[in-house]
């Protein structure tokens, strides 16, 4: 029986992995996965890890590294996706061999938290749970539109820096340089993912460009647009999404926002809705490690300090004042990402909690997509 190696992909063999990628989630029309996904399949970046069976890669991780901004605090972070398995190699246990690989090396690495594309049970077995709450607005071609205060135009290759300069004033966002945004706005990964097309609108005045959305727009009848990413004067995006469904012929347009976009959401309540969960799961590699990075954030809200711990592979441990609450990733996630309160604590630590969660999160499933 031939030996499986499990070790991190070298540069040279990433080509096998875009092969693999492709033929798994491509069909003829698709982009490469190669180009939609930069950050994975760059040589300078190649952090994804593989299995190999006589030299062939038969199954992938891709994993990409990046900083998110929540105000004051920097997280570190790890994000996965483009998991695939050749499909005569199912069934090994492979990619679960591959994801504990990854964890090891993203919790060494220093990051507090494991992004994860997607929700299925291999997953859900290494506690990579859903988080995160907003809702789902439908824009819908009958919407209202009210005389528009800007001027919307396409984007050009020369307004890089407008919207890079925009996209870094968000308080919390993806830490990205403007190299960053060309690269992840020339893939266009999730577009591409659910076969629609993306588009950039900005709106300007007398200022200049206040505002920018990046839209997948259908190429297909019944399907609905996504708005992917966005940043600048929230009435401007407001904007920005009616012309998008409007100027793209779309019957419909979802826009994810989450709970801490507080004016955008009230300037999208009129229309109808649904509460959602941040895309994707997400596992968070150390508790402990996770507050001491939201620590600067915190303190705007906490005058006593927050601890974790990890009790087993499914318990965890938060600590505050004299008090201690034990629960699950889950529970935790829950506390964390949506709010939930742990049970015990103090009446005037309950206030401080509420102030600082839920914690404000990017949405995941945008152009940082993985």
């Amino acid at each position: 029986m031939a030996m499986t190696e499990y070790r991190m992909v070298r540069p040279e063999e990433l080509l096998m992995a875009v092969r693999l990628a492709d033929a798994t989630f491509r069909n003829d029309e698709q982009i490469s996965m190669g180009k939609a996904f930069p950050h994975v399949f760059s040589s300078s970046m190649a952090h994804s890890f593989g299995a190999f069976v006589e030299g062939e890669l038969v199954s992938f991780i891709g994993l990409v590294p990046n900083f998110i901004r929540i105000h004051e605090s920097l997280l570190s972070v790890y994000s996965i996706g483009a998991v695939c398995t050749n499909p005569e190699h199912r069934g090994a246990g492979h990619a679960s061999k591959l994801l504990d690989l990854v964890v090891d090396y993203a919790d060494k690495a220093g990051a507090s938290l494991l992004l994860v594309s997607g929700d299925r049970s291999l997953y859900l077995r290494k506690q990579c749970v859903p988080f995160g709450i907003g809702r789902k607005y439908v824009l819908s071609k009958d919407a209202d539109q009210r005389q528009p205060r800007y001027q919307i135009r396409e984007y050009h290759s020369n307004d890089l820096l407008r919207i890079s300069r925009l996209a870094s004033s968000r308080a919390v966002r993806y830490v990205h340089s403007p190299w960053d945004v060309a690269q992840l706005i020339g893939g266009g990964a999730f577009s591409s993912c659910i076969d629609q097309k993306q588009h950039i609108l900005l709106a300007e005045d007398g200022r200049g460009v206040v505002a920018f959305a990046v839209i997948a727009a259908p190429t297909k009848d019944g399907q609905h647009g996504r708005a992917m990413e966005w940043a600048g004067e929230e009435e401007a995006v407001r904007q920005l999404l009616l012309t998008a469904v409007h100027r793209h012929h779309m019957n419909a347009l979802e826009v994810p926002v989450m709970s801490y976009e507080h004016e955008l959401n009230k300037l999208l309540s009129t229309y109808p809705s649904e509460q959602i969960a941040n895309s994707g799961t997400v596992k968070v590699l150390n508790a402990q490690r996770l507050l001491e990075q939201l620590q600067p954030y915190l303190m705007t809200y906490h005058s006593a300090e927050l601890a974790a711990e990890h009790i087993g592979s499914d318990e965890m441990s938060l600590k505050w004042s004299d008090g201690e609450k034990k629960m699950s990733a889950s529970e935790f996630a829950a506390c964390i990402f949506s709010g939930v309160q742990p049970q015990s604590m103090p009446a005037e630590f309950q206030k401080q909690w509420d102030g600082a969660f839920p914690l404000p999160f990017p949405y995941t499933c945008g152009l940082n997509f993985v």
